[in-house]
């Protein structure tokens, strides 16, 4: 299902974004992941079919440190 991440960083170095991923998910209370792009390394939180939900964390993940997040559209795990 297409709907919306919050993209925290891109990384060339496999074992960095998934550091990254799992600290991103204990500080933020929610799913992580990390997605391979050629050489780059997409650390992404959530999984929200609205966008306002998206942008919600996107602030609070900025008010944490994660600074230069943003939404993006990827493909979702629904949660049923």
């Amino acid at each position: 299902v297409r709907g919306f991440r919050v993209q925290l960083h891109a990384l060339n170095d496999r074992v960095a974004a998934e550091n990254l991923a799992r600290d991103a998910g204990q500080r933020l209370g929610l799913k992580v992941h990390v997605i391979s792009e050629g050489s780059h390394y997409k650390v992404r939180a959530g999984d929200f079919i609205d966008r306002a939900e998206a942008v919600q964390l996107k602030e609070r993940a900025t008010s944490l440190g994660y600074e230069g997040c943003w939404v993006v559209t990827d493909q979702i795990e629904v949660r049923r």
